[in-house]
């Protein structure tokens, strides 16, 4: 059988020669004219939001796929990354238009105009779109955090993240605390974090209640779990490498 190296490199040479029987495909359908190509994958060198709303990043240990071929068509369309960004003067990612996380409220969205000319490099128009609610994210101790969210309109709609990052107050008092505030509003506050700084966790029997799925790493779980469960540590590593394979 094939080891994860002669896979990996057999999934890039895979890759590569698909994009380039496609585009040869095209310039011979339409002699002279400029191609566009859409892809959607992960290419190297692009830059990923800071959160799991964009899976699939790493396929079989794949970090991401080298442009080669691909970058040969005068204009090539991308996507699965949410950020908008471009990775040559012919390789875009448009974005999403919305923001599919509170990870990309920084992030412009929008949409791109493109103009194409045979033997011209493309015109790139970034056209930016308001959200139609926007996001909010709230971080600090819980007394700023009361402050901030008194300083928002009630009466125009929001989307809030609290992220709690320091402090010893009784987090499940303050969040009830804010919801009822909330409540009597448009402002809706969609997901609460604990991100104080926490001791680390060797089993799960030491999870705090107030810890939830959101404020573990899924590769925290797992290593938890496999303890647990009486695996070696050689045992520990091989499972792990097996999950991070999956882009976890």
């Amino acid at each position: 059988g094939l080891d994860m190296e002669d896979t990996v490199a057999r999934r890039a040479a895979g890759f590569e020669a698909h994009c380039r029987a496609v585009l040869e495909a095209a310039r011979a359908a339409a002699p002279g004219l400029p191609v566009a190509a859409m892809a959607h994958c992960f290419l190297t060198g692009a830059a990923p939001s800071d959160d799991n709303s964009e899976p699939g990043r790493l396929v079989g240990n794949l970090e991401g796929y080298a442009p080669g071929a691909l970058a040969e068509a005068d204009y090539v369309a991308l996507g699965h990354l949410h950020r908008r960004q471009s990775l040559s003067p012919t390789l875009w990612y448009s974005g999403s238009p919305l923001a599919m996380s509170f990870a990309e409220v920084d992030q412009t969205k929008g949409a791109l105009l493109v103009e194409l000319e045979p033997g011209k490099a493309p015109v790139v128009r970034e056209l930016n779109l308001a959200a139609p609610v926007p996001l909010v994210r709230l971080e600090g101790g819980t007394e700023d955090i009361r402050e901030r969210i008194r300083a928002l309109d009630p009466a125009h709609p929001a989307y809030v993240e609290v992220r709690v990052t320091k402090g010893e107050d009784d987090l499940a008092g303050f969040m009830a605390e804010l919801d009822a505030q909330a409540g009597t509003s448009a402002v809706q506050i969609l997901r609460r974090e604990n991100a104080r700084p926490r001791p680390a966790i060797e089993s799960l029997a030491e999870v705090p209640a107030e810890n939830t799925l959101r404020t573990l790493e899924p590769l925290e779980v797992a290593a938890m779990c496999l303890r647990e469960k009486g695996c070696s540590p050689a045992e520990q590593e091989m499972y792990l490498n097996m999950i991070r394979s999956l882009g976890l």
